[in-house]
């Protein structure tokens, strides 16, 4: 007996044609030559200041994370304010690792990567039952719960002065710093831009638009809302995982005032300037309430 997948299609159900996919991005054009011309901005800036290179590569870090969450609330339209919960856990999962167990990064970056996912996952669980709102309030609990778990783990976070010293990433015996670390997080931006390009544009972008117009609509055509939800918040997990690890190794040091409530309003503020289900929508939220207001203020 074949088993069920995210879209499996009831008997009898009248499924789209697979050639349907997400609308695509108005002027897209446009977003590309935006999205360059802002990519080049930021590059001559990285080159003439080491403040604005720092400035920079928190911004591309920030934009990676923004990505996963604008998949689970632009496109599912799951509305989660612990985004910024999950990015400290998944900071703090790679600084154990690297500092009290002498990992490299990148085994402290798939560490990470796979708690957030897995913290993803039972965040996920209660949407899953409840509607919209009252899961809000379930990811500000988690939100304040994780900042409160910080202070009294001290075994583990370290208390109030965080864990310090994470090393930077290293590849092929070169330690990247600077402009290597942003071209790093840059490639890993672009590579999740491609991917989720790619998955908007396929049946299980289509099916996740279909889910935010209507759980009715949805299962009507056939598709498995509780997998693909699950699947939004694993994804939207791992981001935010991986983003925690960079962040850190940037920093170098993380703390509890690293990762306030704020933090995770932040993201959500991002999603939504941006613009919610448009793959440039992060990027020009992280430019208009992080950037701007940082190199206006310095």
């Amino acid at each position: 007996m074949r088993t069920p997948g995210l879209l499996s299609v009831p008997p009898g159900a009248a499924m789209m044609p697979a050639t349907a996919a997400v609308p695509a991005l108005p002027w897209p054009a446009v977003s590309i030559g935006v999205t360059l011309l802002l990519a080049l901005l930021a590059t001559g800036a990285a080159l003439v200041n080491s403040y604005y290179l720092l400035l920079i590569t928190f911004a591309a870090i920030y934009v990676f994370a923004g990505m996963g969450l604008n998949l689970l609330t632009g496109y599912a339209s799951i509305v989660s304010i612990a985004h910024g919960a999950q990015v400290c856990v998944g900071g703090n999962a790679a600084a154990i690792a690297k500092v009290r167990h002498g990992w490299g990064f990148w085994p402290a970056a798939g560490l990470s990567t796979c708690v957030g996912m897995g913290f993803a996952a039972l965040l996920g669980l209660p949407a899953l039952r409840l509607s919209s709102w009252y899961y809000v309030l379930i990811t500000i609990a988690f939100t304040m719960a994780v900042t409160a778990m910080l202070n009294d783990l001290r075994a583990f976070t370290g208390g109030y002065g965080g864990i310090v010293g994470v090393g930077k990433p290293v590849i092929a015996g070169m330690k990247l710093d600077g402009l290597g670390l942003l071209a790093l997080v840059g490639a890993l931006v672009a590579l999740l831009w491609w991917l989720m390009r790619n998955l908007v544009h396929s049946r299980i972008g289509w099916a996740l638009q279909s889910i935010r117009e209507g759980d009715v609509r949805a299962r009507a055509l056939g598709v498995s809302t509780a997998r693909l939800r699950m699947f939004a918040f694993v994804f939207s997990g791992g981001g935010a995982g991986l983003a925690g690890a960079l962040y850190a190794s940037l920093k170098g040091v993380v703390t509890p005032e690293d990762f306030s409530f704020d933090f995770s309003i932040f993201f959500l503020f991002i999603v939504v300037l941006g613009g919610p289900a448009r793959l440039a929508g992060p990027l020009l939220g992280v430019t208009a309430f992080y950037v701007l207001p940082a190199m206006l203020g310095s």
